[in-house]
């Protein structure tokens, strides 16, 4: 099945990451009934929501900018 071959590869990709401090946290993952499952921090809210909430439902320049730089950040580390 494609999605539980998904499922796996997005389980180990997590793990090797367990060393990275952008990465979420690992909790488990298992399989109950018919359902694969994946359990990981929760990190907070999706940026998406908060942007919606935004005046004009956009981010300032300034906090764009910040997150770019922290996302880049996050790629940097990923592949160290």
């Amino acid at each position: 099945d494609n999605k539980k071959a998904v499922l796996k590869m997005e389980v180990a990709v997590l793990k090797k990451l367990q060393h990275c401090q952008y990465a979420c946290r690992y909790v488990h993952c298992g399989h109950f009934e018919d359902h694969n499952y994946l359990v990981m921090e929760l990190l907070g809210e999706n940026l998406s929501e908060l942007r919606r909430r935004r005046p004009g439902g956009r981010f300032s320049l300034w906090t764009t900018v910040r997150l770019g730089i922290q996302m880049l950040r996050a790629v940097e580390a990923i592949h160290e």
